[in-house]
């Protein structure tokens, strides 16, 4: 098999994982959490898990199986994929983004004569629900900006004295 067939496995099999657990409940596990799911996943790769294969000579583990070990080692590797995304979703938006955004608040800004607020995934009271599909950042308008957004926006842009 050539490593692009395995790459594409792995991609299916990530796309099992997305299928049966989603990405909400991806984005709950800690670094730590995620190491252990694949720990987990590679001591399966080893054994198949049966009193017979587990124990020879009440000491030592039984040779491994060999489908066993590599649909479980295709389903580690899509775990790490998983946690990658993860991590990533959880980060800032990238910096380029960010002032991209800020530039359209300004304008957004001076055309409406109002400040605009500018609300990030990265703030402190940010809530992980709000979006459980990747980094967020938005501009709202502070006169439609609900109570939760007033309390907790990463940056409020004032207005100018005309466009830019």
């Amino acid at each position: 098999m050539s490593q692009q067939s395995i790459l594409a496995e792995v991609a299916r099999e990530r796309a099992q994982q997305d299928a049966m657990f989603g990405t909400t409940v991806d984005d709950e596990h800690s670094l730590s959490d995620w190491v252990t799911i694949v720990v987990h996943h590679l001591g399966l790769a080893s054994f198949d898990g049966t009193p017979a294969a587990i124990c020879v000579n009440g000491t030592r583990l039984a040779p491994a199986d060999p489908e066993r070990f590599r649909r479980e080692m295709v389903r580690a590797a899509a775990v790490c994929v998983a946690s990658i995304e993860s991590l990533d979703r959880r980060l800032p938006p990238a910096p380029d983004a960010l002032e991209s955004l800020r530039r359209d608040a300004r304008q957004l800004a001076s055309d409406n004569r109002e400040p605009v607020l500018l609300v990030t995934s990265h703030n402190p009271g940010i809530h992980r629900e709000m979006s459980p599909w990747g980094p967020m950042a938005y501009a709202v308008m502070e006169s439609l900006a609900d109570a939760w957004e007033r309390k907790n926006f990463a940056e409020r842009i004032e207005p100018t004295g005309g466009t830019q």
